[in-house]
């Protein structure tokens, strides 16, 4: 990054540097008005640091805001394309709105994660019972990122299927 600030403070230093060997090897016992110059050109140095770091935070939070707000705007346009439904089952999940075509496959998506502004896709799964006396295996929809595991019903499972 070019940064005129960075430039001005890096020149002071350096010629302080040289000033500061000058007033040591020259004029220090005969003229101690330049050893005042120096601390004064010093303390100039420390401003114009103090400055420059200063403007690098600010810049440095005004970045951070720039990519939460594109955050936010992509999470709202994702956002607006899926809608709270309700299963048979009372579970709730998000379903991509009818209206808006999407070359995704169809998905629901976990209502917790969501929530969250993340977006994970339910994944379908058969959970065995315990007792195994069941003619109908239960369906699950398993969501990979909270862990959160939804049983619906079987209406639920052929829907999905079907579209």
């Amino acid at each position: 990054m070019n940064n005129p600030a960075k430039k001005v403070s890096e020149a002071l230093s350096e010629t302080l540097t040289k000033l500061r060997g000058f007033i040591k090897n020259t004029l220090a016992d005969d003229k101690p008005e330049l050893t005042d110059i120096y601390d004064e050109l010093q303390n100039v140095l420390y401003l114009v640091t103090a400055e420059y770091a200063a403007n690098q935070e600010a810049l440095n939070t005004v970045n951070n805001l720039r990519e939460k707000l594109v955050e936010l705007q992509n999470w709202k346009e994702t956002k607006s394309k899926y809608s709270l439904i309700k299963l048979t089952m009372g579970v709730l999940v998000y379903a991509p709105n009818k209206t808006h075509e999407s070359p995704e496959p169809l998905h629901w998506i976990c209502a917790n994660c969501f929530s969250d502004q993340k977006k994970s896709i339910l994944q379908l799964q058969k959970h065995e019972t315990p007792d195994n006396r069941s003619r109908e295996w239960p369906y699950y929809l398993d969501c990979p990122r909270c862990k959160t595991s939804l049983k619906i019903d079987t209406k639920d499972f052929q829907a999905l299927r079907t579209q």
